[in-house]
Parts: structure tokens; sequence; C-alpha cells
């Protein structure tokens, strides 16, 4: 087993980029479905919910 390592400021500062531009590119592809009518369905507490105000329930399969 590997042992654990602290990641550097560095490795840190790559991951808030890489999160930063894939948060900006999430941003604009969700405002170009807005300006095509199309909309964006998140999931929320086992909802899926859309910015166009639909609610769908999921049911979970049994274990």
């Amino acid at each position: 087993m590997r042992p654990k390592t602290t990641p550097t400021n560095e490795h840190l500062a790559r991951i808030a980029d890489i999160v930063r531009i894939g948060n900006r590119a999430a941003r604009a592809a969700q405002e170009a479905n807005r300006k095509r009518g199309i909309p964006n369905w998140y999931s929320l507490s086992d909802r899926l919910v859309s910015d166009a105000g639909e609610i769908v329930y999921l049911k979970r399969a049994p274990a």
C-alpha cells in the first residue's frame, strides 16, 4: 500500500484550475441549452428537477 501524501500547493492550484475550467464549461453549456429551449436537468435528493419547472421522482431499485 502506498503511503499517504499531502497534496502540495502546486497540486491544489492545478486542481482548482481544472475545477474552474469545468464549471465555466458547464455554465456555458447550460446557457446554450436555455437559448435553444432545452431544459437543464439536475438530481436533487433522489429527484430529477429541470430548470423548466418539471420534477421527476426516482425510485430506488431494491437491494
